[in-house]
């Protein structure tokens, strides 16, 4: 399973990334889980040194139909070296629909889901702001 930063990127994984390296695992021979990931808001510092998530929600749908594609396109390819995966990106960038959205996704194709939780600070802090419950508290 890959993990990658979005931060060098404009907003999240490609299609295009995650087809070219579905690739060069078939020319290696490598068994990867694979999708590429998507999210609904970006952490920003601000000028004052403030993290913040900026959010544009229809980037976030649109990611997590590209990765359905992948899925759709990519599960069991070159021999079944490849395996696909939904990878929403860290749990404060997602929104609720998002996330709910995935998971029937998940159930309907018969994929995992990698999600980054419980990484830091800012996400415990933001994440029970909005939601009054720590990144891993169950419903």
């Amino acid at each position: 399973m890959p993990i990658t930063s979005v931060f060098y990127k404009r907003w999240a994984e490609t299609y295009e990334e995650l087809a070219a390296a579905a690739e060069h695992a078939r020319r290696l021979g490598l068994r990867m889980y694979m999708g590429p990931s998507y999210q609904s808001g970006m952490r920003v510092v601000k000028a004052n040194g403030e993290i913040e998530v900026v959010w544009n929600e229809a980037e976030g749908r649109a990611g997590l139909e590209r990765a359905v594609q992948f899925v759709k396109d990519f599960d069991g390819a070159h021999n079944g070296l490849i395996r696909g995966m939904l990878a929403p990106e860290r749990i404060e960038t997602q929104t609720v629909e998002n996330l709910v959205v995935t998971k029937r996704y998940s159930d309907e194709l018969g994929c995992p889901v990698r999600l980054h939780a419980a990484q830091g600070s800012y996400e415990y802090r933001e994440i029970h702001r909005r939601h009054g419950k720590s990144p891993i508290k169950s419903q």
